[in-house]
């Protein structure tokens, strides 16, 4: 029964492909016009290229039917003895997919077999779903913006950004997809750039689609600096510790011990005088932001807060090339502060809730944008609140962006 059904369909299958040929055989061999070889569809925005190759040099016209032969196309061909491509654009498809037959046709009239191919028209739906590249940090440093790029899609091939640079002059940078780091030269702190992303749906695509510019700001992204990397740095001048208090007692956030060595607070020895500082590597060059001081009884010794030796005027320095000496030679004043009593009680008359709740916060320095990057600090301490000729601190906080790690 199986053999039966197997031949039954060859014989089928036979006669109608012998009906199919018929015309053909009737009169001897019939030679076939050369069909359109090697051919390849390249998608567009709305459009199509087919290209392909002939060889038989009595072809005078191609054929290129789609739409279910509704729509067609002719091409006059003036052929070599060689081998010769042709391409041919298709415009105002529908985004979609299509199949495209393609004949060749010689002086006779007679037609070749058919070549088909097929592909995704493209169009805005698919620019829709096209994505910016994502940006991972924007940074600043020195006039220039250094954006680094999560990876890219499968599709981008690149993005386009455009800016404003210091001097007024508009300018344009290409990154390739290649690119995880770019740097945009002589641009504005608070200023922006605009991007896009370029994408192309498919390798021999004849289009690129692009995203709509985004704008996004050059600005520091500030962050508190890392302490493990802080250490002190002590120059001819700086005055001696007093007994076993440290530097680095300011930054171990500590603000509630109270005992003398024990990481609640540093001092600087006495009669070692006022004005006076202290000089402290932060182990990283950074952009700075902020600096925020807190006074000695901030949590406990409620009573020396707004007294003896807490800063009432502090300056905040910054350099990347101290000299040994000591002298502000290289050095930035970065700013500085004078500490006013909530309360406005005079020292040593006891303080009230908000007294203590604006101790608590702390008090803060902005920095300039315009300050310069620095590596070593420098906290001095102009005057104290009762004239002492040493100087006490709790804690300290030191906020910006880093640029680079030493």
């Amino acid at each position: 029964m199986f053999a039966y059904i197997c031949i039954s369909c060859l014989l089928f299958s036979c006669r109608k492909q012998d009906h199919f040929y018929k015309e053909f055989l009737e009169g001897g061999e019939i030679i076939y016009t050369g069909k359109a070889d090697s051919v390849l569809f390249h998608p567009g925005k709305n459009r199509a290229l087919l290209s392909w190759r002939i060889k038989d040099p009595n072809i005078t016209q191609m054929k290129v039917y789609w739409n279910s032969y509704l729509d067609s196309l002719t091409i006059d061909v003036n052929k070599t003895d060689g081998v010769d491509s042709i391409g041919v654009v298709i415009d105002d498809l529908e985004e979609r997919f299509y199949s495209f037959d393609i004949y060749s046709i010689n002086m006779e009239g007679s037609r070749s077999i058919k070549s088909t191919v097929e592909g995704q028209v493209y169009g805005d739906e698919y620019q829709q779903n096209c994505f910016h590249r994502a940006i991972e940090n924007i940074s600043y440093l020195e006039d220039q913006a250094i954006i680094s790029w999560f990876n890219p899609e499968g599709n981008e091939i690149g993005s386009e950004i455009r800016y404003i640079d210091k001097d007024g002059v508009a300018t344009t940078v290409f990154v390739p997809i290649s690119e995880t780091n770019t740097t945009l030269n002589n641009v504005v702190l608070g200023g922006s750039f605009d991007y896009r992303t370029w994408h192309r749906p498919y390798s021999l695509a004849i289009d690129t689609f692009y995203t709509d510019f985004k704008t996004e700001e050059i600005r520091l992204i500030e962050r508190e600096l890392d302490y493990s990397r802080f250490a002190a740095h002590r120059l001819e001048n700086d005055p001696l510790d007093f007994g076993a208090n440290r530097i680095p007692f300011l930054w171990n956030r500590d603000l509630e011990s109270a005992a003398s060595g024990s990481g609640g607070w540093y001092r600087t020895a006495t009669n070692s005088g006022v004005p006076n500082q202290v000089t402290i590597d932060m182990g990283v060059t950074a952009k700075l932001t902020r600096f925020k001081f807190w006074q000695r009884g901030t949590v406990s010794e409620p009573t020396l807060l707004y007294a003896n030796a807490n800063p009432k005027k502090i300056e905040f320095w910054g350099t990347d090339n101290p000299g040994p000496n000591g002298n502000y030679a290289n050095w930035n004043k970065l700013g500085e502060y004078e500490v006013v009593r909530p309360s406005g009680l005079s020292p040593g008359q006891p303080v009230t809730f908000e007294d203590i709740a604006a101790a608590q916060e702390g008090h803060e320095i902005t920095i300039s944008m315009d300050a310069p990057v620095v590596r070593f600090i420098r906290i001095r301490v102009m005057e104290t609140f009762e004239n002492q000729p040493h100087f006490f601190l709790s804690n300290i906080g030191v906020f910006g962006q880093v640029v680079s790690v030493e």
